[in-house]
């Protein structure tokens, strides 16, 4: 180790898989908001926390979901873990500044009274349309947030608490160079997760998932309109529900392919919309692979052992509430492996 350490190529190598790491429990641990219809509407900026901001900016499309009952860490997890590694291509993807190809967003005011009639909800057009509403609101904000909040003096929030303050106070320095930026693919693509049943499967079978990808009509900052007939027509599925041309029912495997080529579009045509100079610069190019043709590192490692970690207590805790071996508590806590009379006769209550 000590003969490596002096190997320059090695620094390098460590200096990528370090921000490898940093960056996947980035998007992870802040890569999940819930998103209130009416918080958004009235006014726009009043759903969006110090915290937010920089964790939304720098991605690239809003991915929307309803979780069924139940079911939403599980889900989010799921997801996250799917579409990280589709994405992700060890040592090359740009992740300066916490750029991730999705932003995850819940909506926590919304109830499913069919979702025991279906194994999947096929959104109406109707719906399709207050997805792109709500898109638009949370655009809104974002771009009032900096506008309005990340100024000299700072401007009071109502119900912050002093944490929220400090953190915008860092972000004003943060952003003196507008650091953080909100993405034009995000404005002008979403993917929409429908409600699905809880399924008892690893992260690696998500692929099959049915999604929906949707056009908001926004797209005139993008180097060229957003196409979706260049997905072959066998990865096309057939919705439910009439739909209009601005929207299309694939697989997540095929959406997330579908994006990612934008994304590479996008680069190509006009560059970064973030400069990784303002982060100390990209780290995409500092392993040579030929050395390092394995992935390997504090990156891969995460990947492997934390991320897996995340999933497989979830999908432990989905098999004990398929067998009803948890105890939903009156506060709301959820214990699990445990009944509710095992809960009563070990901590005394009635």
């Amino acid at each position: 180790m000590a003969e490596a350490e002096k190997d320059p190529d090695f620094k390098k190598w460590r200096e990528r898989t370090d921000a490898e790491s940093d960056h996947r429990h980035l998007v992870h641990q802040r890569g999940l908001h819930g998103l209130s219809a009416e918080g958004l509407a009235q006014p726009a900026i009043t759903n969006l926390s110090s915290y937010g901001f920089p964790n939304i900016c720098n991605k690239s499309i809003p991915l929307y979901f309803v979780p069924a009952p139940g079911n939403m860490t599980p889900e989010y997890v799921f997801l996250h873990n799917y579409i990280y590694r589709r994405w992700v291509q060890p040592y090359r993807s740009e992740i300066e500044g916490g750029r991730f190809i999705c932003e995850f967003f819940y909506l926590r005011d919304v109830v499913h009274s069919q979702y025991a009639d279906s194994d999947h909800l096929d959104p109406t057009q109707d719906t399709i349309d207050e997805f792109i509403s709500l898109n638009q609101a949370l655009c809104a904000a974002i771009e009032a947030f900096r506008t309005l909040y990340l100024t000299e003096p700072i401007v009071p929030r109502a119900r912050e608490t002093s944490s929220e303050r400090d953190n915008r106070e860092l972000l004003i320095k943060d952003d003196e160079h507008q650091r953080y930026l909100l993405q034009h693919l995000f404005k002008a693509l979403l993917l929409i997760v429908p409600p699905v049943r809880c399924r008892y499967q690893p992260s690696a079978e998500m692929g099959s998932l049915p999604v929906f990808l949707v056009r908001t009509g926004v797209e005139e900052d993008l180097s060229a309109p957003i196409d979706f007939q260049v997905i072959p027509q066998d990865k096309i599925l057939t919705p439910a529900t009439e739909l209009k041309e601005n929207v299309i029912k694939v697989t997540l495997e095929t959406a997330v392919d579908f994006v990612s080529a934008l994304e590479a579009r996008e680069a190509a045509a006009v560059g970064l919309r973030l400069d990784p100079a303002l982060f100390g610069g990209s780290t995409s190019h500092l392993v040579d692979m030929e050395k390092y043709p394995k992935w390997d590192g504090r990156g891969e490692e995460y990947d492997r052992r934390i991320m897996t970690h995340h999933e497989e207590r979830e999908l432990r805790r989905m098999r004990q509430i398929k067998e009803g071996n948890y105890y939903r508590h009156p506060s709301g806590a959820i214990f699990f492996g445990i009944t509710e009379e095992e809960y009563k006769r070990q901590t005394g209550e009635k």
